[in-house]
């Protein structure tokens, strides 16, 4: 979560949405703003920002967990395929975080962990694709410059089984990416 005091805003941080390139963009550009969460979710927002403009990042479901399955796979050398981590997975990402920090409201595995959990366009937030982040450039005045790539293919290689896992957990994530 990225507070911007000139703008007024509250950008909500969504794993593996482009968060690190959004987040220097913003700090290179608006001296004032701070960082106070890693990935905190937007019913997080201290009181006192709530009334605050809030924008987020979502991601398509399949590209954003085959993205955190990659990092995971090398910094905690998990052996089990992605398929097998999308369906049984029981570990949530920042659970192993005790500095605040890196602080959730809502520790689910991200497996299970809609966008929604994150975004709360309920409480406000207005929520821009992945793959039209010119647009949040546009709205936040920033230039994010390059961000990793989704990997498209891997939609095809989901078991049925995992696609099932997708269409129960991620269902509004799917409508709105």
């Amino acid at each position: 979560m990225v507070i911007i005091p000139e703008l007024k805003t509250i950008v909500i941080l969504v794993p593996r949405t482009a968060t690190t390139s959004l987040r220097i963009a913003i700090q290179s550009k608006y001296k004032k703003s701070m960082l106070l969460y890693r990935h905190m979710e937007a019913d997080g927002i201290p009181i006192g920002y709530e009334c605050w403009d809030k924008v987020g990042v979502i991601r398509h479901p399949v590209e954003r967990l085959f993205s955190l399955y990659k990092l995971l796979k090398q910094i905690q050398k998990i052996n089990i395929s992605f398929n097998e981590w999308l369906i049984n997975n029981n570990k949530p990402f920042l659970e192993k975080y005790t500095d605040p920090f890196y602080r959730v409201n809502h520790p689910i595995p991200d497996n299970k962990k809609s966008q929604y959990v994150y975004l709360r366009p309920d409480l406000g937030t207005d929520i821009f694709k992945f793959n039209c982040l010119e647009l949040l450039e546009k709205r936040l005045k920033i230039n994010m410059g390059k961000h990793h790539e989704s990997d498209q293919s891997i939609n095809d290689d989901l078991t049925k089984e995992a696609q099932d896992h997708i269409n129960k957990y991620f269902a509004w994530d799917l409508s709105q990416s």
